[in-house]
């Protein structure tokens, strides 16, 4: 969701040349206003560079650009993140949604209208085939042996955390040796990991799972790590949040 506000600012500047029929989107609650109207400003804007020919790396660049401009983060940070959300813009786009309705779909939290809701009403035809018959399981006798699982999800380990560096970059993402200068003492980053916009090193990770195994015996560990890996795309360097199930028994 923070990604999607981040390019909603981005877009601010194009907001006036909204077209009328998607300025005014109503908002049930009303606390989604302007961000459902930048929304739409912003999907106008990219589908009018679709209509126009120009390429993902264009429309991408142009974005970054504008955010680099506003001083929102710098060009490898803007232009990244939205060339990783262009090619699925463009789908949506090859599939003939109708502009206005993709708001309401995106943000939905925000209460988004949609100016054509007649057309996402679908139903499906029953299947001729009979569903076949309930029956319940059975429940294991008293006494049965059990099995507990530890399951780990989201724990954003960060292979490039440094201790001591720069934990207010600027960036989304920072504790890393490529964050820059730490200018006050307090920014740097801690040994363990960091409040601030930062995720952990992996000897955190793996104390926790000591902990957690000695206060709570488990025979059987499964994780899910969020773990950032550098991927080079259109000659910038994006970054992408990446995920590895590793079970452990």
């Amino acid at each position: 969701m923070r990604s999607f506000l981040f390019i909603l600012v981005i877009c601010l500047p194009g907001f006036l040349g909204v077209p009328v029929e998607y300025s005014h989107v109503e908002s049930t609650a009303g606390k989604g206003l302007i961000n459902c109207a930048l929304c739409n400003s912003i999907i106008s804007d990219i589908f009018l560079g679709f209509q126009n020919g120009q390429t993902d790396e264009e429309i991408s660049a142009g974005i970054g650009q504008r955010c680099e401009t506003l001083n929102l983060y710098n060009f490898k940070v803007c232009n990244g993140t939205a060339a990783i959300a262009m090619p699925t813009i463009r789908y949506i786009y090859s599939l003939g949604v109708i502009e206005g309705n993709i708001c309401g779909m995106l943000l939905q939290t925000e209460n988004c209208g949609f100016s054509d809701p007649g057309v996402l009403e679908w139903s499906v035809a029953p299947s001729s085939v009979p569903k076949p018959p309930v029956t319940e399981p059975a429940l294991p006798p008293t006494g049965s042996p059990t099995l507990k699982v530890l399951h780990l999800s989201d724990i954003h380990w960060d292979p490039e955390y440094l201790e001591g560096s720069n934990a207010v970059c600027g960036d989304p993402l920072c504790c890393r040796a490529s964050s820059g200068e730490v200018v006050n003492a307090t920014d740097a980053a801690g040994y363990w990991g960091d409040r601030r916009d930062c995720d952990l090193p992996w000897r955190t990770v793996e104390k926790a799972v000591a902990h957690m195994a000695q206060q709570h015996p488990v025979p059987y560990v499964k994780k899910r790590i969020g773990a950032w890996r550098i991927k080079n795309r259109y000659k910038n360097q994006a970054e992408l949040l990446a995920f590895a199930s590793v079970d452990i028994l």
